[in-house]
């Protein structure tokens, strides 16, 4: 039940604007996606929450808040999807052993007698986040007067202020806090600590089935902090961590150039899951990172993130132990790898800029994470 209420009055980040728009003080029709994270205290408890979602302005004083809640939970798992993960490296010129790759083989039956053909696929399937709830908040309300973004989502308020008027991107300093007291006590939680990000943008229901090629910012070869770049904050680094939210951003970056498509002549084809296995050198092993897109249709900018650690001696019966290069089924029944959602915000022709979370499980614990990501042409 607590968690319940909270779910309805979580806030979600939004952070606005791009450099590409020059926005008027009316904002009726535009949206702006945003990612949330939040610390709060219940009898001596902290509590951790993440959001995903975007606000449509409706009108020069009203917005619909639409956003992805999430709940971390030792016992969550990511979602088991049906799309495999490509192994590809990042150009066609460097071949992997192809261990997993899918074949036609045949099935003779128990006695021999049977010829049937099938494909034998051992690649692994991809994980997704696994959200608590999906809510819609119609009616709410809003001030925007250009540098900073007022908004009011039933007893919750979310104050915004422009943090990079070059790439628009807007934050909330400290914590939301309650719309009536002005307090940090939101119904039975107390908020202690907020980080959210935000970006301005067209219509992102609206914008097409997304091409990798041709939507998002492809970087320059060789260059891995192109294509777009930003900051993370995650627990990573401390397993049980319950003031995650005071650590010191690292770098992200997300570089399109060097993923590929899987091959075509795969049975099935995935024309929308696009992937890049490398060598982690100092550490002996391959990694392997996936993209879904478009599997939300009513939502195009909105793109699933799976990564993973090929380990060596993650073995099982069919796979040879000697440095497994491709993440097989074996690494999906294993681990999930970690498991994250992105929302683009769109100018009308590419991805400008993402908000990014993660909520996945390593071990016995959640594994939590939130960034952006600007374009870096």
């Amino acid at each position: 039940m607590i968690k319940k209420k909270l779910m309805r009055s979580l806030l979600a980040v939004c952070a606005i604007g791009s450099a590409q728009f020059s926005w008027a003080e009316d904002l009726t029709g535009k949206y702006f996606v945003n990612a949330a994270a939040h610390t709060t205290e219940l009898n001596g408890q902290i509590h951790n929450y993440l959001s995903l979602g975007y606000y449509h302005f409706t009108s020069p004083t009203e917005l619909t808040y639409t956003y992805y809640a999430f709940v971390p939970s030792n016992n969550r798992n990511g979602l088991q999807t049906s799309y495999k993960h490509p192994n590809m490296t990042m150009d066609y010129n460097t071949h992997l052993s192809g261990q997993c790759k899918p074949k036609q083989e045949i099935w003779h039956g128990p006695k021999g007698n049977l010829n049937i053909p099938y494909i034998s696929d051992k690649r692994g399937d991809i994980r997704i986040p696994q959200y608590d709830e999906k809510r819609v908040y119609p009616g709410q309300s809003y001030n925007y007067d250009g540098n900073n973004l007022t908004v009011t989502i039933g007893n919750v308020k979310y104050s915004w202020t422009l943090k990079d008027s070059y790439r628009g991107r807007w934050g909330i300093d400290g914590t939301v806090t309650n719309a009536t007291t002005g307090g940090k006590q939101i119904g039975e939680h107390f908020y202690k600590k907020t980080v959210a990000h935000g970006y301005l943008s067209e219509d992102i229901t609206a914008a097409p089935t997304l091409n990798w090629q041709n939507h998002l910012v492809q970087g320059h070869q060789g260059n891995s902090a192109s294509g777009y770049s930003g900051a993370k904050i995650s627990n990573l680094d401390d397993d049980y961590a319950t003031e995650w939210l005071n650590y010191t951003a690292t770098e992200a970056k997300f570089h399109p150039r060097v993923f590929q498509n899987s091959d075509s002549t795969l049975v099935p084809a995935q024309p929308n899951v696009f992937g890049y296995t490398y060598f982690q050198q100092n550490q002996d092993y391959y990694i392997q990172t996936s993209y879904v897109l478009n599997h939300e249709p009513s939502l195009p900018t909105l793109v699933y993130e799976n990564e993973g650690h090929i380990y060596w001696d993650r073995v099982r019966n069919t796979i040879p132990s000697t440095l497994r290069d491709c993440w097989d089924w074996a690494d999906t029944q294993v681990t999930q790898g970690h498991a994250s959602m992105l929302l683009g915000a769109w100018d009308g022709s590419k991805v400008t800029n993402w908000v990014r979370i993660e909520a996945a499980r390593s071990g016995d614990y959640p594994y939590l994470a939130i960034s952006y990501l600007d374009a870096n042409p």
